[in-house]
């Protein structure tokens, strides 16, 4: 994700960034958080810290969790025989 950050800064503050990429990140739920939104899973892996860090030092969102979805709509991945289901950033 170092690269990521290098295009970031490069880009420079005056123009508007959509990232979208697959980051294999899982950045869980934060109430009140100004990168991780309230809407989110539970649980956090080791590229959802990197994605969040990145965030944080350019003022950057990570908005699929500050809305609210129906439980269909939520996961990104799902396993039903097994009942696992994720929320990929």
């Amino acid at each position: 994700m170092g690269k990521l950050n290098e295009v970031i800064v490069e880009t420079g503050n005056y123009r508007e960034i959509l990232i979208a990429g697959d980051f294999n990140s899982r950045t869980g739920e934060k109430i009140n958080d100004l990168v991780v939104g309230p809407f989110g899973e539970e649980v956090i892996n080791d590229n959802g810290d990197k994605l969040i860090d990145i965030c944080e030092q350019n003022a950057l969102k990570i908005l699929n969790g500050y809305f609210k979805h129906k439980r269909i709509h939520q996961y990104t991945w799902h396993q039903d025989t097994q009942e696992l289901r994720s929320i990929i950033d």
